[in-house]
């Protein structure tokens, strides 16, 4: 509560006091002017006698002198204008003793209180009527009538008492004014107090600005940075797929037909040989597990590895297969492998391929760190997920050492003789690998008593708890996200649709019978398939007692892995393998006899090719061509079965050579099966027109509305051609 400012006696009398100064003054400035009307009417009556006009002239002077001196000497000059004022009244009194001259005796009162105050101007008062009534007897020549001279002494004290009430109110006006300018004050210095602070505070946002202003500069140079380093590693990235995985895919292509097919060569060869292809063969193998391992762990830090999530049984899908897959190698070595599985474990929703990744880097790193003894594989339910370990008894690893083992290109020596192998990035992409999965990965390890790496898969809307002292520290959690189903047989567009779909976990299923059964356990969102598969998963779904919206669109056709591009049914990523060579072919092989073209700039690319599919039980012509121009001109000769196409080629390239062989009828249903050193999923995927949505709720005008604002801030018409400089390239066919 705000307190009263106490205004001090003093000050409400100082104030008064220049009041009176001010109309002292006010006053001496009329009776410089009234005295005029005495002389007006002496000069009527011819100056009869002139001395009469003496206390004009008096008053006329104190007058001026007030108004000359009243602030200098306030209280005399006040005594002097109500005496002169007086004095004259009583000589106008007496020498003209009528009661007109009477009425004008109050105005001594009126100036004497305001020139006295209160208590002088009563003891005036009384002076001045007395002296006026004797003036006024005496220019009678008699005594005052008693009625009048009571008359007159009233009149004067009634003045002086309407005087003395008009000041009580000039005082509490003074008192409230004073209150107010005090006030007044008060709220004027706080006023520059808040200023002064405002002040401060504007001067500190506007440093805060600057601040601002200059990280967002600098959060702008590192955006750029960091989008010019990413471009550079997309290069690179682009370079080692394709520089690289051409010289290996020879190599591994020449070595594995010397160790696995050396009787091609027609004649008994040493075992020196046998030994110096042997290691040609696994170096070369290793090398493209390290390029693999390099472009996975450019793709984990962009965050553009998608997950192809699907219903799994872990165990069957991937810890068997992995298990299976290494025992060999181990055996080799001398080492036992044994699996210690829960039985009747739940499903999981995983992508089988990326967890036997993980898996088997860790079953490759416990084998070479594992000189005696077994390695376990082991498999438990626990809080809510499901956590593998792989548990060697190799030398174990020093606590210290323990966390640099998830980072990239370290190692550290596992056994005695410090021995070391592989690229140190095993750890580091199965660690990316099982976050993407919403789980965490951790190593436990004793020296001279083995290591024990684990990592958790989360059950399915179940979030994964904490489970190891060296966990690792970075979640993505896919508990929550919304599912999207896909009806396709391709899960190269499955992995690119999840990726150009970040709000959505996209889950690939061959058929519409899986799609059916996975709507009762995912719940998804919608499902997306091809217009030829609308009416049967129409049917399918009618059959239960869900119903989720079905968009259909041209989705690629007749290619596993999702590659259609008009003609092509296939994809041989760089270095592949004889194996990959034959389940390719004998998707296309005719019966009695198949015609191969095989178009590579690289003539080593097509004799490892030729080489390959000749050690197959089937009969096979080959044409042979070394650019797309070449290619076309041998096509349009002899029409081939088969085209084992290289995408990257100096001339024309692959997609040109497609592209070509489609506007050609003789040519357009040739199937292509593309060799190139891109990965898969960065092919470009066409979906076509029409985009239909299927759905049996309707759709109220704001959900319609939005649909046809997205579409069509997405798509654009097309209209006449525009001038060079301002046509917009069209986003794919269909668009």
């Amino acid at each position: 509560m705000e307190s009263t400012p106490i205004i001090s006696e003093s000050q409400v009398q100082a104030e008064i006091e220049t009041m009176r100064i001010d109309t002292l003054i006010a006053l001496a400035q009329v009776l410089v002017v009234l005295p005029w009307v005495w002389i007006g009417h002496l000069l009527a009556e011819q100056w009869a006698p002139w001395s009469n006009a003496l206390p004009a002239f008096m008053v006329m002077g104190v007058a001026a002198l007030t108004m000359a001196q009243a602030r200098q000497r306030p209280r005399l000059i006040g005594w002097l204008l109500a005496c002169s004022l007086s004095a004259a009244l009583v000589i106008i009194t007496g020498l003209h003793p009528t009661l007109l001259t009477l009425l004008f005796s109050p105005l001594a009162v009126i100036v004497a209180y305001l020139a006295l105050g209160g208590g002088r101007s009563l003891l005036l008062t009384l002076v001045h009527t007395t002296l006026c009534l004797a003036a006024y007897g005496r220019g009678l020549g008699g005594a005052v009538p008693q009625g009048e001279w009571v008359a007159v002494a009233l009149m004067q004290a009634l003045t002086w008492v309407l005087m003395w009430l008009t000041g009580r109110p000039r005082r509490i006006t003074v008192e409230w004014a004073l209150t107010g300018w005090e006030r007044a004050r008060d709220a004027l210095l706080e006023t520059r107090q808040r200023r002064g602070e405002l002040y401060g505070v504007v001067r500190s946002l506007d440093e805060a600005t600057y601040r601002i202003e200059r990280m967002n500069n600098e959060l702008i140079l590192a955006r750029s940075e960091a989008e010019v380093a990413r471009a550079i590693k997309a290069r690179f990235a682009a370079t080692v797929s394709h520089e690289l995985r051409g010289p290996l895919n020879l190599i591994s292509g020449f070595g594995e037909l010397m160790v696995l097919s050396p009787e091609r060569y027609g004649q008994d060869l040493t075992p020196t040989f046998y030994a110096d292809s042997d290691a040609i063969y696994r170096n070369a193998k290793h090398l493209e597990a390290l390029v693999d391992d390099v472009l996975d762990l450019s793709q984990l830090e962009a965050q553009q590895l998608p997950l192809v999530k699907d219903h799994i049984d872990l165990v069957e899908d991937v810890l068997t297969k992995a298990v299976e897959t290494v025992r060999p190698l181990a055996e080799r070595k001398g080492l036992r492998v044994e699996t210690d599985f829960s039985a009747e474990l739940p499903w999981v929703l995983a992508d089988p391929v990326r967890l036997r990744q993980v898996l088997m880097n860790l079953l490759h790193n416990a084998i070479r760190h594992c000189e005696t003894g077994r390695i376990t594989v082991i498999c438990r339910e626990e809080d809510e997920q499901l956590r593998v370990a792989v548990r060697d008894t190799g030398e174990g690893i020093a606590e210290e050492d323990i966390p640099r083992l998830f980072r990239e290109f370290q190692q550290v020596s596992g056994s005695a003789g410090g021995r070391q192998g592989g690229s140190g990035l095993g750890l580091s992409i199965s660690k990316h690998l099982v976050e993407l999965h919403g789980g965490q990965i951790w190593i436990e390890s004793t020296l001279g008593l083995g290591t024990t790496v684990q990592f958790t898969v989360p059950l399915p809307g179940r979030a994964p708890d904490s489970a190891g002292p060296e966990a690792s520290q970075s979640r993505h959690s896919t508990v929550g996200v919304p599912h999207c189903l896909l009806v396709h047989d391709a899960p190269a567009v499955a992995r690119t649709l999840d990726r150009h779909t970040p709000g959505y976990r996209i889950v690939g299923v061959p058929t519409a019978e899986d799609a059916a059964q996975m709507v009762e356990q995912l719940h998804p969102r919608a499902l997306v398939t091809s217009p030829r598969q609308v009416d049967m998963l129409n049917q399918c779904l009618a059959a239960g007692r869900q119903w989720v919206p079905v968009i259909s669109c041209g989705l690629p056709e007749g290619s596993e892995d999702g590659l259609q591009q008009h003609s092509v049914r296939g994809y041989l990523l760089k270095p592949f393998t004889r194996a990959a060579v034959r389940a390719m072919i004998q998707k296309l092989e005719i019966a009695g006899g198949t015609t191969i073209l095989l178009v590579d700039d690289d003539p080593d690319v097509v004799r490892l090719l030729e080489s390959m599919l000749t050690a197959l039980p089937h009969p096979y012509t080959f044409l042979r061509a070394y650019d797309g121009r070449q290619a076309l001109e041998v096509m349009r000769r002899t029409r081939p079965d088969v085209v084992f196409l290289d995408w990257m080629m100096p001339e024309m390239t692959g997609d040109e050579a497609v592209a070509e062989m489609a506007s050609d009828p003789d040519l357009a249903e040739i199937p292509v099966v593309i060799v190139s050193g891109q990965d898969p999923p960065d092919a470009e995927v066409v979906i076509r027109a029409p985009l239909v949505l299927n759905t049996r709720q309707a759709l109220d005008p704001v959900a319609v509305g939005q649909c046809l604002q997205a579409l069509m801030d997405l798509l654009g018409p097309s209209y006449l051609p525009e001038p060079e400089h301002l046509a917009r390239p069209l986003t794919g066919p269909g668009s």
